[in-house]
């Protein structure tokens, strides 16, 4: 009997299911309570099943899904993915097992997981492109509610610097706040509300997910400062 071939973020079992490290960081840092939205991983397991059924098949180079209806009640009936109340990002979490290998690709915004035919598109975008990946990567999948976004951005912290680096793409505005420390850190109150919040959450992930040099990506919606994407940077090497 195969398992279940999808895990929700926080349930602690990315790991276990060897889910390339950029799931594996979502899920532990969900776990630890930080605001990461609501959702879960497709894991190639499910990809597996879908293809060996021939609910999706390989047309012209391209991964084509020829009954949406067919894919839904797969999705849905048979495997029991739970149903989102929003609609949903689509991101790829392609990783290679064995190996630091992995990549993210194409983010889908806005897709609607209740419609059978706008699943089907979306699928069919994400796996076309690892068609050219050998027959060992992964083909997992991140899937998360939107959030309503105000601003966003990206931001690193490293462990040889006493500032962070925070990025925001709506107006190419940067910041290099000092890391926020102690057991109830205080926030610079001059700063824009959206960084004071973010300041905490990279305090959050530190405190989570230990030390090391975090690159994040994230949302604010004008209450909370959302983490939708993490990974470990490689500092420079010295010369």
């Amino acid at each position: 009997m195969r398992k279940t071939p999808f895990v929700w973020l926080g349930s602690g079992r990315a790991r276990k299911r060897d889910v390339g490290a950029f799931g594996i960081l979502l899920d532990a840092a969900m776990r630890g309570r930080l605001p990461v939205p609501n959702g879960g991983i497709l894991l190639d397991d499910f990809y597996q099943i879908v293809r060996e059924e021939e609910v999706v098949v390989v047309e012209n180079g391209r991964i084509s899904i020829p009954d949406p209806n067919w894919l839904y009640n797969v999705l849905y009936r048979d495997i029991r993915f739970p149903h989102l109340t929003k609609l949903v990002a689509l991101r790829p979490l392609f990783s290679a097992p064995d190996s630091l290998d992995s990549k993210i690709g194409k983010t889908h915004l806005d897709v609607d997981f209740d419609d059978a035919f706008s699943l089907a598109y979306a699928l069919e975008s994400v796996w076309s492109p690892a068609l050219d990946l050998t027959a060992e990567w992964r083909r997992d999948l991140l899937v998360f509610e939107m959030v309503e976004r105000q601003v966003g951005g990206t931001a690193v912290t490293q462990t040889n610097q006493p500032t962070d680096e925070i990025y925001c793409d709506e107006d190419d505005h940067s910041f290099h706040p000092q890391k926020l420390k102690g057991f109830i850190p205080q926030v610079d109150q001059s700063l824009p509300i959206y960084v004071q919040r973010l300041q905490y959450l990279l305090s959050g992930i530190r405190r989570t997910l230990g030390k090391g040099n975090w690159a994040i990506e994230w949302i604010d919606d004008g209450e909370i400062c959302w983490l939708v994407q993490i990974s470990e940077c490689k500092l420079p090497s010295a010369r």
